[in-house]
């Protein structure tokens, strides 16, 4: 958005204001773009793609070859921001391709578009949205493989959380795929997957240069904080498919084992066990490098050999 043109809607709203009219111009404003995004929510008329998809399939291609010059042993693809399922048709169709069909597609979006607050972060009200029905109707005609998706309805403050994190048993992310525009979202998102970045992870920002071309913050800022909040994960830029996105592959720096004293006091006899299988990296002085106490596969384990998830809590009276 240009000086000028936020400039003309500041005096706008000021004028607004000022007859008492701000609020009732809000309301009729969110109105009429919601009867305006209804015809494409729905899918009653022609879908445009919001992704190049030739080149989007090409730069998929390049991130699972990397992969696999590294020795990774594929997980789950993560999709922040699904919207119709372009994304999601393309990646499954380069997966099954090189003979990945196992790999699961899990993608998040609130399906109404972008939240009410969008607005402030330069992106419109419902924009983007395309409903639930639709966007499986358009992934069971381009033959995405249904039994390996799972879409996950709802705003982000409301999914991304360790419970979903269990429903949907996640341990490792391969592909990332941070599609969700504005600020805000492609912050919780980045944080809600970095525990699923278990060795290394391609990561795709479709949205990086919209708001760095307007010197606003966006996914630029998100991704700085995450690797500011975890110095363990070390980025290196990748070819990307687009003028406005980018492309990293993100790798985790690992340690030792070694849990820290409150490790050790919260979780008791079960920590040192739970810590090494797990893959938490400590440094030499026993603290968690990683800032996870422990990583997906802990719960794994816990799974494996019955333990209930509550007994982590309870633990602390086995304190070594």
């Amino acid at each position: 958005m240009s000086t000028a043109v936020r400039k003309l809607r500041s005096m706008a709203k000021h004028c607004l204001a000022a007859l008492g009219l701000l609020e009732k111009a809000k309301l009729v404003r969110r109105k009429a773009r919601k009867m305006a995004q209804l015809p494409a929510k729905h899918a009653w008329t022609a879908w445009t793609p919001l992704v190049p998809e030739d080149a989007l399939f090409e730069c998929y291609t390049h991130a699972i070859d990397k992969l696999r010059e590294a020795g990774h042993d594929f997980g789950d693809y993560l999709e922040f921001g699904v919207s119709r399922g372009t994304s999601l048709a393309c990646v499954d169709k380069v997966l099954v391709t090189h003979g990945l069909d196992e790999v699961r597609l899990i993608g998040f979006d609130s399906f109404e578009g972008f939240p009410a607050d969008a607005d402030a972060e330069g992106w419109p009200e419902g924009g983007a949205a395309s409903s639930l029905r639709a966007t499986r109707h358009y992934l069971a005609k381009r033959g995405v493989r249904s039994d390996h998706t799972t879409l996950v309805k709802g705003w982000y403050k409301d999914t991304l959380n360790q419970d979903t994190a269990r429903r949907l048993k996640l341990r490792k992310a391969s592909l990332v795929m941070i599609d969700c525009d504005i600020y805000s979202a492609s912050r919780a998102a980045l944080f809600f997957a970095e525990p699923f970045i278990v060795d290394r992870c391609i990561v795709l920002f479709d949205d990086w240069g919209w708001r760095e071309a307007a010197d606003e913050v966006g996914q630029k800022e998100a991704f700085a904080e995450l690797l500011d909040a975890f110095p363990q994960l070390v980025a290196t830029p990748l070819p990307s498919y687009f003028e406005h996105a980018r492309v990293f592959m993100v790798e985790r720096k690992q340690t030792g084992y070694r849990p820290q004293p409150a490790t050790v006091q919260a979780y008791g006899a079960l920590a040192l066990p739970l810590a090494a299988a797990s893959g938490a990296a400590f440094d030499g002085h026993g603290t968690l490098v990683d800032r996870r106490d422990f990583s997906p596969e802990a719960f794994g384990l816990l799974d494996r050999v019955g333990l209930p998830l509550e007994w982590m809590s309870m633990s602390a009276a086995l304190a070594l």
